[in-house]
């Protein structure tokens, strides 16, 4: 057989493997890495918060509908928010709107499973001192609560493989701790750090890492730093924002190999490594502000 012709015939056995490679990878989900969503507003318009979308280099930025705290599923492709105190789900262009839930009770920080089937929330319910973690099917069917009230408990995020869920606990000197995805035993994850508040917690696309904000010293002047540690125990602490580079509400991209964040009213980007930073919109303190960055957490 000539050798062009022994080439050819290769290619189906070469790309069968390559897919199953990608599919035996934790957390290797198509994704799309073109969406970035955020939470705006804008003082020359109504000033009410709106779901925002823009591409990965800052620009094609649109305004996508009203609401706040969006979140975008790891596929690209679904955007889960609040609206007037519910949940709403959309497709990432804004078209086919749903509303989740309707209940008229306090819904926050929507987050979609991996595979699209349940959102997970915080909210306080009538009777209860402190806000729980719950979760709902993405119709709206089979809300339950996953932790009892008896700490504040907020930021909820699923892991790659949507079998645990990492969130901030509370009140007072807060904790980032885990659970299983359907609720159970917590496995707190900050001890003796040089760090407090932590809050805005999201699994690396690989699972094995959790990127948050704290207040820290970064080994110079207290600031606010964007860190990241081992996802199984809290080990392995590294500071990613270096120097002056202070951050907040960081998020990966699906890949991996970036951060997006927020520096006051303003969205960048860096290198994982906390290298090659960025900005990505360039609002002055007139013009509004962009918060709670999400890139296919």
């Amino acid at each position: 057989m000539p050798r062009l012709a022994r080439l050819r015939s290769y290619l189906p056995l070469a790309l069968a493997i390559f897919v199953a490679l990608l599919c035996s990878v934790p957390g290797a989900l198509a994704v799309d890495p073109s969406v970035i969503v955020f939470q705006g507003f804008r003082n020359a318009e109504n000033p009410s918060s709106g779901v925002y979308t823009m591409s990965p280099n800052g620009n094609n930025v649109n305004k996508i509908t009203v609401g706040k705290q969006p979140s975008i599923s790891r596929d690209g492709k679904k955007i889960v928010f609040v609206r007037g105190g519910e949940i709403y789900l959309t497709n990432a262009d804004g078209d086919s709107l749903e509303q989740v839930t309707n209940d008229d009770l306090d819904h926050d920080e929507p987050v979609l499973s991996p595979d699209g089937k349940t959102i997970v929330f915080s909210g306080l319910r009538r009777g209860k001192s402190f806000p729980q973690i719950f979760a709902v099917s993405s119709d709206g069917t089979n809300e339950r609560a996953l932790t009892p009230g008896t700490a504040a408990d907020s930021e909820p995020s699923f892991s790659p493989d949507g079998n645990r869920i990492v969130f901030v606990r509370g009140p007072g000197d807060s904790k980032l701790v885990t659970m299983p995805a359907g609720g159970g035993d917590v496995k707190y994850l900050t001890g003796n750090f040089p760090f407090s508040t932590p809050d805005s917690p999201s699994y690396s696309p690989n699972g094995k890492r959790i990127l948050f904000h704290a207040i820290g010293h970064n080994g110079k002047e207290p600031g606010n730093f964007i860190y990241s540690f081992d996802a199984d125990d809290g080990s392995n602490l590294d500071v990613i924002t270096k120097g002056g580079n202070e951050g907040s509400e960081p998020a990966y991209s699906p890949d991996g190999s970036s951060i997006v964040y927020r520096r006051n009213i303003n969205l960048y980007s860096m290198d994982a490594d906390g290298g090659n930073v960025k900005p990505l919109t360039n609002l002055s303190g007139n013009d509004g502000g962009n918060i709670g960055p999400s890139w296919g957490r």
